[in-house]
């Protein structure tokens, strides 16, 4: 009884059955139908696998990677915050960037400095008007500095000392 219980499984597993079924009794029809599964298997076994071996080629496409680059400065809780603290989440996947120089300012810590490049000054209210436009290394704070013996620079709060971008590519 165990036996034939498993002999029936195993009938019952290779048996196919579809909700109707037709019987064409023509040999014309019979030998197009194998001919035609003849060719689609040959053409697998023989050309796909056996030819171009193609279950085994593999994706040689080189993989890049793109990255975004974001400026700008904010002021919380009183700390000037910059871009490696206030941009969620960190570079990593699905972002693009073109890098076109590298920029690198030894030794910067946070506090006050001139700006170094773009905001001359010769007295203090000549940085008030400066406050509000971007594209600066840090806060203004209102202050005319010295930055060269005969260049004056408006004074920032942010990373000292300010980038140099004058760096030619």
């Amino acid at each position: 009884p165990h036996t034939a219980k498993m002999w029936s499984c195993v009938k019952n597993f290779f048996t196919y059955e579809t909700t109707k079924s037709v019987v064409v009794k023509s040999w014309t029809i019979g030998i197009i139908n194998r001919i035609v599964q003849l060719i689609i298997i040959s053409y697998f076994i023989g050309w796909v696998f056996i030819w171009e071996k193609a279950y085994q080629v593999r994706d040689t496409a080189i993989e890049s990677s793109v990255m975004t680059k974001v400026k700008g400065f904010g002021n919380y809780n009183n700390r000037v915050m910059d871009v490696a603290d206030y941009v969620t989440p960190t570079q990593g996947g699905s972002v693009f960037c073109i890098i076109t120089k590298m920029i690198t300012t030894e030794n910067q810590v946070q506090g006050y400095c001139p700006e170094t490049e773009k905001y001359n000054c010769t007295k203090d209210s000549d940085c008030t008007k400066y406050r509000h436009r971007p594209g600066g290394y840090g806060i203004f704070t209102g202050n005319c500095v010295p930055f060269k013996t005969n260049i004056s620079m408006c004074e920032i709060k942010g990373w000292c000392p300010a980038e140099i971008d004058t760096i030619k590519t």
